[in-house]
Formats: structure tokens, C-alpha cells, sequence
């Protein structure tokens, strides 16, 4: 069974598609040790961090 993760900035996103309407996703920031992706066309947004 192989997991996918959501990317970090620095694992450039080869397959990170958005899950409404399936474009790639866009690195945009970092906020408060979490990285901001979002998608170009409908605007969701993922934080995502590396700390558990």
C-alpha cells in the first residue's frame, strides 16, 4: 500500500492535483511553520506542516 503525501516546498509536486477540479496545485507561503498550497483555478487552499 503506498501513501501519497501532500508535498513540502521542497518535494516540487510532480502529481499534486487539486481535489475539485483537478489542476495542479501552487506553492503560494509559508504561515506559522505550515506551507500554503492552492490551487490556481478555484482557490482551495492546504496547510500543510511537518511538525505531528
Amino acid at each position: 500500500m503506498i501513501k501519497k503525501k501532500i508535498p513540502l516546498i521542497d518535494d516540487t509536486p510532480e502529481g499534486f492535483l487539486c481535489t475539485s477540479c483537478l489542476l495542479p496545485m501552487q506553492y503560494q507561503k509559508k504561515i506559522n511553520n505550515a506551507y500554503l498550497w492552492q490551487c490556481f483555478k478555484c482557490g482551495k487552499k492546504y496547510f500543510v506542516s511537518n511538525s505531528f
